[in-house]
């Protein structure tokens, strides 16, 4: 086994685990809360000012259920990163 090359193989995994996982929950989240809100001015096409006040009203809803779990899956997925790139560590390190 060469830990040389690679010095902390298990947090690069749980590293890239976590960047995977929130990556999910980014996206999914993101995509559903932009298919609600392109749903939602979508079905008032024949009358603009309906669109807006659909936008206006409905926009804290999307942004609030589909937001936080944006702004989570994000973080995941950044303490994800900084994990696998602090356990990548230099090969040949402290010999």
């Amino acid at each position: 086994m060469n830990e040389a090359a690679d010095p902390k193989p298990v947090g690069r995994f749980f590293g890239g685990l976590l960047m995977a996982v929130g990556g999910l929950i980014a996206v999914t989240s993101g995509l559903c809360s932009l298919i609600v809100t392109v749903a939602g001015l979508g079905s008032n096409l024949s009358d603009p000012s309906a669109s807006m006040t659909v936008l206006t009203d409905g926009l804290p809803f999307v942004l609030g259920i589909g937001g936080i779990p944006f702004v989570i899956g994000l973080g995941i997925y950044f303490a994800g990163r900084t994990l696998y790139r602090r356990s990548k560590g230099t090969p040949g390190a402290g010999t």
